[in-house]
């Protein structure tokens, strides 16, 4: 996604104009302070610039505290708000931080005021209307990948972000895995339905087993760094394993011999699954010592930000939606070799999983239900009603009863 500016001018109300026992001159600089619920702004420096009917306030933010900049042009008595919008006032992830609190705090409260501290002069209040939808979503997206961040840099004492203007979904998804090894070790991550492993080196075993054009686990190991957002991390050896996969372009490669490296090999994962170890933290006493961090780092922002905010360093960065849920039991039926007339239908959300029904269907036929599957929105794991085994057993059988079909 690519992350701007929060533009509130559409949204906010007219400020009507007090009576105050002091006139503005047309430049001054103060000390004022943002109030907005119980986010904790600073006594900061702005500036007052008045030209014609306008009127420009800006702050200087310190410590990584958003940029505000508010335009007003004045009518009659009334000041009409022409803009008002704040953004992070620097490219580290605290400051990202800080801009995703104030957002949200704007928008819970629907309002915010600017004080004057230091001459006399009534504080200006601002009202807001409902923010759309869409804008709400792209800022929540974006408040969990920066607190995730947030932890990843306390861990990686030394290495501080530069957080540039646009991160890509795959750059997002390595964030994702990064804060995973550091807090779980080992654990399972949703991927796409074609994944490529880079400079794989072909094996004795993989010759044996016809690894080209059989259904089977691949899995290699690497040791370099993670490269992230600029920044390389060292997190020693990690292990990747694809349980369910067979090789997308066999054909292209079909005469590799032992111990040749394949520089691209295209996978076709039926589950959507792959699994990592990250072998350094893959133990009782790194895990202990990096979820005591993530406590501390909790507790920190509980005391700065309400709870549905800290909460989303539990929620994935990549949640599984409807269609990758279809996309994935459709695949693992062709996993297991099923028949077409196994089918997947229209999935319904029950908490942090998707309910997919799975029935036989023939044309002209109400379709017959058969079992349902579960899968789960963070990590696109899939739990069957009964297995795979007995599905199929299960969906002859009622074929037969049917249909009279064998």
């Amino acid at each position: 996604p690519s992350f701007l500016q929060s533009d509130f001018s559409k949204i906010t109300r007219s400020l009507e104009q007090k009576n105050h026992s002091v006139s503005l001159h047309p430049f001054i600089n103060f000390r004022g302070q943002i109030l907005v619920g119980e986010f904790l702004f600073p006594i900061q420096k702005f500036s007052f610039r008045q030209k014609a009917n306008f009127v420009f306030i800006e702050n200087f933010p310190t410590n990584s505290f958003p940029k505000i900049e508010i335009v007003l042009e004045r009518s009659g008595s009334i000041f009409n708000v022409k803009e008002f919008k704040i953004h992070p006032s620097d490219n580290g992830v605290q400051g990202e931080i800080l801009y995703t609190r104030l957002f949200f705090a704007i928008a819970d409260m629907k309002k915010c005021s600017l004080h004057f501290k230091d001459i006399d002069f009534p504080p200006f209040n601002f009202g807001f209307s409902e923010i759309p939808l869409q804008d709400m979503k792209v800022i929540l997206y974006r408040a969990k990948l920066f607190r995730k961040l947030g932890f990843i840099e306390r861990v990686f004492e030394k290495t501080k972000i530069n957080v540039p203007e646009n991160i890509t979904p795959n750059e997002a998804q390595q964030i994702e895995i990064l804060f995973r090894g550091l807090t779980e070790g080992e654990f399972t991550n949703p991927s796409d339905s074609f994944v490529t492993i880079y400079n794989y080196k072909v094996s004795k075993s993989d010759l044996q087993n016809n690894f080209l054009f059989s259904k089977r686990e691949f899995s290699l190991e690497f040791n370099e760094k993670f490269f992230i957002l600029g920044q390389f991390f060292e997190v020693g050896k990690v292990v990747i394993r694809v349980e369910k996969a067979s090789v997308a372009n066999p054909r292209k490669i079909r005469n590799v011999k032992e111990n040749e490296v394949i520089d691209e090999l295209r996978l076709n994962v039926f589950d959507s699954q792959i699994r990592y170890t990250f072998e350094k933290y893959n133990n009782a006493e790194r895990l202990s010592k990096n979820k005591q961090k993530l406590k501390r780092f909790r507790d920190l922002l509980q005391n700065e930000e309400p709870n549905f905010l800290v909460s989303l360093l539990d929620e994935s960065l990549a949640e599984i939606d409807d269609k990758s849920a279809i996309e994935t039991l459709e695949a693992l039926l062709q996993y297991y070799d099923f028949p077409d007339r196994f089918s997947v239908l229209k999935p319904k959300l029950q908490k942090n999983q998707w309910k997919v029904p799975i029935a036989l269907t023939y044309p002209k036929q109400e379709p017959i239900l058969l079992a349902d599957a579960f899968v789960d929105m963070r990590t696109g794991k899939v739990e069957m009603e009964i297995s795979f085994d007995e599905l199929l057993k299960k969906g002859k059988k009622k074929a037969k009863e049917v249909f009279s079909i064998a």
